[in-house]
C-alpha cells in the first residue's frame, strides 16, 4: 500500500505520479484515442456519418460540427446542428 496526502492506495493496476489509478489513466487514454480516431475518420470522409444522421431524420450541414458528450450508456459526440448523438464507446 502507498500513502499519498493522507490517502492510502492499494495498487491494482498501479498508481500514476498524479495519484490516480492506472486503470483510470488507461480508460482516459481509450476515450481520447477513440475521439482522435473519430476526428480522423470525419476529416478523411464525413459522408458515412452525414448519411447516418440523415437516415435517423437529422438535418445536417455539409460540414458537420461535433462536441464531446457523456451518455447514460457511454460516451461519444453530438452533432451541433442536428443535436444527433453518436455513441462511440461504453
Amino acid at each position: 500500500m502507498v500513502q499519498i496526502d493522507n490517502r492510502v492506495f492499494m495498487p491494482g493496476t498501479g498508481i500514476t505520479t498524479a495519484g490516480t489509478s492506472g486503470a483510470t489513466t488507461i480508460a482516459a487514454s481509450r476515450v481520447l484515442r477513440t475521439l482522435k480516431n473519430f476526428e480522423e475518420q470525419i476529416s478523411a470522409n464525413p459522408d458515412p456519418i452525414i448519411n447516418l444522421i440523415r437516415q435517423r431524420g437529422g438535418q445536417i450541414p455539409e460540414k458537420p460540427s461535433f462536441v464531446f458528450s457523456v451518455f447514460g450508456n457511454g460516451f461519444g459526440v453530438v452533432e451541433t446542428s442536428s443535436g444527433m448523438p453518436i455513441v462511440l464507446g461504453t
